[in-house]
């Protein structure tokens, strides 16, 4: 098939997607109650066809063999996991409704403010200072290097660094829902900022994709009380300080990439302009980095000739991801842990491919160990969990709002690995969960199950 065939076969794709997408949006959802669910929507429909559809012509261009199974992934990614998925949402809203609607019989009017405000700071004070002393201000050294500088922290800077950086967004959004009732709105808003702010601050020279999702959550909190011109006007403040957030990774790691250190100068938009035109002038880098469909067709053949997985390539991660936090609380060495991701057994397995990382998404996993049926089960999965997740979080009791985020956050980044969120949430739970003890612990409130007509 020619270069125009693709685009032309490829193109229908996105507009079957988009047309049903736009009509149940139209009909069915609330862009305050589904704002979350929308942008995890919009992600298949980035990193399954709108990627994948810009990559061809530097696929077709270069005479690689690759692109002629993208069509098909496309197609099977489309009808088999994006277009069920709305369907699975609202199974998950039924779902939540056949469980009952958790109402809170009795108002929470009373926190330990003190004693979660103290757990914070320590927590903070704990994470500044491990990453001072540990040379962890910068990680732009490459996965395998990162890997190897955090296997060698000892076990207490490994689980500070680790637990703060997963739960310090949930933490933060927890004191912005708890300011809402609480005798304390402005501690409680200077207690989100001070956790907030050191990761938010780390992540200003390491990665995009943590600005990216605090902005996300925090416009979500910001609407679901309500839109208005001084919400609007706080939604667009925030977004200008994530785009220039944004401006300043690519501007630390260009200039670690030629200068291999970094200043002041990195915190100037357009200081690395002429650097930064080089390095994503042309724009197959994002193409590459948002494709998820790459992996799997990098796979294609081998899969049809002998077979999925199976589950086989999801024992050593899930291994390592459970174990060495264990042998580490024990003393033990786990340096002989294997550390590469499902993908990367994968990769090798299938395509014969060495590498430490790849672009990918939670379909590629699901594609290397089930194959197509792989996808409706994903789709299910998700969406059972958006439409839960949804009702809890427009719950008016905070705790059923932090558990609406807590899960939010769990299936959010589409380009992990499926394996990866089945278990990512231990370690947002390591310091969540005694957080949200201590901080409701004096809540006197009490919860019923109802049965009423209607959605949550």
């Amino acid at each position: 098939m020619s270069l125009a065939g693709y685009y032309a076969a490829i193109g229908m794709i996105s507009i079957l997607i988009c047309i049903p997408a736009v009509l149940i949006a139209i009909q069915y959802l609330n862009i305050r109650r589904d704002f979350l669910s929308l942008c995890i929507y919009l992600q298949f429909i980035v990193y399954l066809q709108v990627a994948p559809l810009l990559s061809v012509r530097y696929l077709a261009e270069a005479g690689d063999a690759r692109v002629r199974f993208y069509l098909e992934l496309m197609l099977a990614s489309a009808f088999l996991f994006v277009m069920p998925f709305w369907g699975c949402y609202g199974l998950g809203r039924l779902v939540w409704r056949w469980l009952g609607n958790w109402r809170c019989r009795y108002r929470v009017t009373q926190v330990s403010f003190g004693s979660a405000a103290i757990f914070c700071g320590v927590l903070v004070l704990m994470f500044v200072v491990i990453v001072l002393n540990r040379g962890l201000v910068y990680m732009w050294n490459g996965n395998e290097e990162n890997t190897r500088i955090l296997q060698d922290l000892p076990t207490v800077d490994w689980w500070i660094y680790r637990g703060y950086q997963q739960s310090a967004l949930i933490m933060g959004l927890t004191w912005l829902l708890v300011s809402r009732f609480s005798s304390w709105p402005v501690k409680s808003k200077v207690c989100a900022f001070v956790v907030i702010a050191p990761w938010f601050l780390w992540s200003m020279i390491n990665t995009r994709s943590n600005i990216v999702i605090a902005s996300i959550f925090i416009v979500s909190v910001l609407i679901r009380y309500g839109l208005n011109i001084k919400v609007l006007t706080k939604i667009i403040l925030l977004l200008l300080f994530a785009l220039y957030c944004i401006f300043v990774v690519i501007n630390a790691r260009t200039h670690w990439g030629t200068d291999k250190r970094l200043d002041l100068g990195v915190f100037v938009p357009a200081r690395e302009l002429d650097e930064r035109s080089k390095v994503y002038g042309d724009g197959s880098m994002l193409c590459e980095r948002l494709n998820g469909i790459d992996a799997m067709a990098l796979m294609k053949a081998e899969v049809d000739r002998i077979g999925c997985d199976y589950g086989r390539s999801w024992l050593a991660p899930i291994r390592f991801s459970f174990l060495q936090p264990i042998y580490r609380i024990l003393g033990k060495d786990c340096s002989d842990f294997s550390v590469g991701t499902t993908k990367v057994l994968l990769l090798r397995k299938y395509a014969n491919i060495e590498v430490v990382d790849y672009s990918a998404c939670m379909l590629t996993d699901v594609y290397g160990n089930l194959g197509y049926f792989g996808f409706p089960f994903a789709s299910l999965f998700l969406g059972l969990l958006c439409g839960i997740a949804s009702c809890a979080f427009n719950r008016l009791h905070p705790l059923l709002s932090v558990f609406g985020i807590f899960v939010y956050y769990s299936i959010f980044m589409f380009e992990i690995e499926f394996a990866g969120m089945l278990y990512g949430w231990l370690r947002s739970a390591v310091f969540t969960l005694p957080f949200i003890y201590i901080l409701f612990r004096k809540t006197r409130s009490r919860f019923c199950i109802t049965h009423p007509v209607g959605f949550a």
